[in-house]
């Protein structure tokens, strides 16, 4: 069965994928640098990450269910409501990270970026209408029954146990990775660049 993390913003969701699962070997996801992508590794940018979210998780999960046991992560499915999550990832073995939500909303806060999953800045309102249609692990946990919930607390306090479960669901043993690099700060990492077309003369 393919796999899909949800990658949910403020929930450890570019430690994950700069770190930690670009390791995995049947891995096709976000890709940050300095980490090179894999050979015959498929570039998420033809799919449009740029474009309509709902539009863009079609083409991705259309194009991978003609494959098998392939793992995603990206954070354009953080991106569409959930009764649309629910229609799209029937099938596929569904990983999400919970926070707690007053930290959550803490860190959501301080991170200024206008564009999480709505097009304005983070404020009492529409934070609570954002998590209400997006972020709502019991609301999804209800929705897609191939679903696990790991808790950011316990696995960035480095519980071995959750750990443990974040290596089940990968299928390969994460444990000493997680620990080798639990603490580094990721946020000054940024995604690989396009790459330009040559224009034909």
């Amino acid at each position: 069965m393919n796999k899909l993390h949800i990658g949910y913003h403020k929930t450890g969701t570019t430690f994950l994928q700069q770190l930690i699962f670009p390791h995995i070997p049947n891995y096709e996801g976000r890709i940050y640098a300095p980490t090179p992508m894999k050979p015959g590794m498929c570039n998420f940018n033809k799919f449009g990450v740029k474009g309509k979210p709902l539009k863009t998780c079609k083409k991705i999960i259309n194009h991978f269910n003609k494959e098998d046991d392939i793992f995603i992560s990206h954070e354009v499915f953080s991106k569409i409501p959930h009764n649309e999550l629910f229609e799209l990832v029937s099938g596929w073995d569904v990983l999400l990270v919970s926070r707690n939500f007053e930290d959550l909303v803490h860190s959501r806060r301080r991170h200024e970026a206008p564009d999480f999953f709505l097009q304005d800045k983070i404020s009492n309102g529409n934070f609570d209408r954002e998590v209400k249609d997006f972020y709502n692990p019991q609301i999804i946990a209800a929705g897609v029954p191939n679903l696990t919930v790991l808790s950011y607390e316990k696995l960035f306090a480095g519980e071995k146990s959750e750990i443990g479960r974040l290596s089940e669901y990968v299928g390969i043993d994460i444990e000493s990775l997680f620990f080798q690099h639990i603490g580094t700060k990721v946020n000054e990492f940024r995604p690989l660049p396009r790459r330009r077309k040559r224009r034909r003369k």
